[in-house]
């Protein structure tokens, strides 16, 4: 090691900075571990985007991420499901302009997205971070509920 504990008995050896720089190197590298499992990351991400509906904007938290920005889920650019069929009439095309879209992302600084499935939206998260960096968006959005849609569309 290049740390000035090894080099002789001159140095002063603090217990108390050893145990700090251990705790350092020990939530590093959980935090790797973390990350670079799938499936550790998306429980982690449920646990902050749990907490962070009950929280306000403008309440900063204790716990939980940093919000970087508040984006509309209009801003998002929508994604849908492919649809491998080449013989599709007018109905079906019709039909495709009411699919609800699988996911949304929008672009983060470092290159990589930020991404909102509609499962998320639905179970009303809306703070979700980069798939690239640490970064962090709440999602602005309204919830519609279907039979409010279909009461608006009886009236009209």
């Amino acid at each position: 090691m290049l740390g000035g504990r090894h080099f002789g008995s001159s140095t002063v050896n603090n217990d108390d900075d050893n145990d700090d720089d251990d705790t350092d190197i020990r939530l590093i590298n959980e935090a790797k571990s973390i990350l670079l499992d799938p499936i550790k990351k998306q429980q982690w991400l449920d646990s902050f985007s749990s907490t962070s509906t009950i929280t306000s904007a403008k309440e900063p938290t204790k716990t939980g991420p940093h919000i970087f920005r508040n984006i509309s889920l209009d801003e998002f650019t929508p994604h849908y499901t492919c649809q491998n069929n080449h013989n599709q009439d007018e109905d079906e095309v019709e039909d495709e302009d009411d699919q609800q879209p699988e996911h949304f992302t929008y672009p983060c600084r470092c290159s990589s997205e930020f991404k909102i499935t509609l499962e998320q939206l639905e179970d009303n998260v809306e703070v979700v971070g980069c798939e690239g960096c640490g970064e962090w968006i709440r999602v602005g959005y309204e919830v519609v509920e279907e039979d409010d849609q279909h009461q608006a569309q009886d009236q009209n």
